[in-house]
């Protein structure tokens, strides 16, 4: 007997729900913050920008304000996962995870957020990817997968 998994639609839908509004509040915060300090902004899919030239400590805000914003998504998630066994967020924290992940590894090629701050703090480049991924790494491994999505199907062989 053999038991496989398959994923059912739900699941496919809240994951991509998941992707997607992970991406554009991320990137709304980076916009937000360079509002908030004054610049004039763009926003693409997956970019946001100043129109304008930023001092050197703007630019670090306006690019800690997508990765804490992100943070702050797990957070929210994993608590809510943790007091009321919420399985259907799990999507929404491993996105997390992953988006902060693919990050640090562009990194190598062109400095993302945490690795641009990290340079300007002379901490180490790859000091906060490091740290971010790995505590989004642990937030996901205490809930290792959505059982209430993935439906079990047994075969006899």
């Amino acid at each position: 007997m053999t038991t496989t998994k398959t994923v059912n639609t739900a699941y496919v839908f809240i994951t991509f729900l998941a992707v997607v509004a992970t991406w554009e509040i991320h990137e709304f915060a980076h916009w937000l913050a360079g509002r908030i300090l004054g610049y004039q902004m763009a926003m693409t899919l997956n970019k946001s920008y100043s129109l304008q030239g930023t001092t050197a400590a703007h630019a670090q805000i306006i690019s800690g304000a997508g990765p804490l914003v992100t943070l702050g998504e797990a957070v929210l998630v994993f608590i809510l996962m943790d007091r009321s066994n919420r399985r259907l967020l799990y999507p929404f924290l491993f996105t997390c995870f992953y988006c902060r992940l693919l990050a640090a590894l562009i990194s190598f090629r062109n400095l993302n957020d945490e690795a641009r701050i990290s340079k300007f703090l002379r901490i180490g480049t790859f000091t906060l990817p490091l740290l971010m991924t790995a505590a989004l790494f642990f937030c996901c491994k205490k809930f290792p997968g959505n059982t209430t999505l993935i439906k079990n199907s047994t075969q006899s062989h």
